[in-house]
């Protein structure tokens, strides 16, 4: 299976020497990863992930006869940074001052009590 998806993977870059598939098998499934340079990434990935979701469709198939399910994920093979930059986390600028709060030692108006109030 490794070998059938490095060679559909191959077919579609501009950079098929990028190209690195690695298989994890377990009892009942497997995951196959394809690691492509990022300028290929869209190229696999393909138009509304046309492109990936036909390379999953051919490995549900086989996975069928084999009894076996695999799992196909796409990993960019150098990280690059995205074309924004990352948010700043929000911070206070130190020069304003946050209001205090009312100390406990401060009296209080007194009230009248209700017996003494004027009807």
């Amino acid at each position: 299976m490794k070998e059938l998806i490095e060679m559909i993977a191959k077919a579609l870059v501009d950079n098929p020497d990028n190209v690195q598939v690695s298989q994890i098998d377990g009892e009942q499934s497997s995951i196959i990863e394809l690691k492509v340079a990022p300028d290929d990434i869209g190229k696999v990935i393909g138009k509304e992930g046309r492109t990936a979701q036909a390379i999953r469709t051919i490995l549900g198939a086989v996975g069928m006869k084999l009894k076996k399910r695999f799992n196909f994920e796409i990993i960019e093979k150098d990280e690059r940074s995205h074309p924004w930059p990352k948010p700043e986390p929000e911070s206070e600028p130190e020069s304003e001052s946050k209001p205090e709060p009312e100390s406990e030692s401060k009296p209080e108006p007194e009230s009248e009590p209700e017996s003494e109030k004027e009807e």
